[in-house]
């Protein structure tokens, strides 16, 4: 019974510390330079799934109210419009549940920006800055994109996400 009981602990040490590593891995890819034209040549949007933005902000909720849910910094790619250019927004909460999952260095993030889904519905997204200066420099409001980044957590207001980079 006690060596299950350890078998077990173990188990789950090596599970937190696996998770850990593939987190950090993610993070480190994209943040470390990385610019929508060197991931669209290097074909690494592979990394992030493809996901459908109107089911994530119907769904992307958590499931008791109130509450935020995490959901390990999993790298998706969104099809949305811009509908706002990067401006100030607070990310403290951001930054923390990066520092709790030992994200290092620590992405810059300070600003977001408004996009809307396929079916019309807005979402406050967080952006990165390098990601922010590209997006202000090098696209216009009303543009229809594949928007590359984490999903970092649920909540009332709908899914949170961080973005890296973009595709046109």
């Amino acid at each position: 019974m006690l060596l299950h009981f350890f078998k077990m602990h173990l188990i789950g040490i090596l599970w937190t510390v696996l998770i850990g590593f593939v987190v950090f891995t993610q993070m480190s890819l994209v943040f470390a330079g990385t610019d929508a034209d060197t991931v669209a040549d290097t074909d690494v949007t592979g990394h992030f799934k493809n996901r459908d933005l109107d089911w994530m902000i119907e769904h992307g909720k958590p499931s008791e109210r109130g509450t935020v849910q995490l959901t390990l910094f999993k790298p998706i790619q969104i099809r949305a419009v811009l509908k706002s250019l990067p401006a100030a927004r607070k990310t403290v909460y951001l930054q923390s549940v990066m520092s709790d999952f030992g994200i290092s260095p620590l992405p810059k993030v300070d600003q977001g920006i408004d996009v809307t889904s396929h079916l019309g519905k807005p979402l406050n997204l967080y952006i990165e800055e390098n990601a922010a200066a590209r997006v202000a420099n090098q696209l216009t409001l009303n543009e229809e994109l594949t928007f590359l980044g984490y999903h970092v957590y649920n909540s009332d207001h709908g899914p949170g996400i961080l973005i890296s980079g973009f595709i046109r």
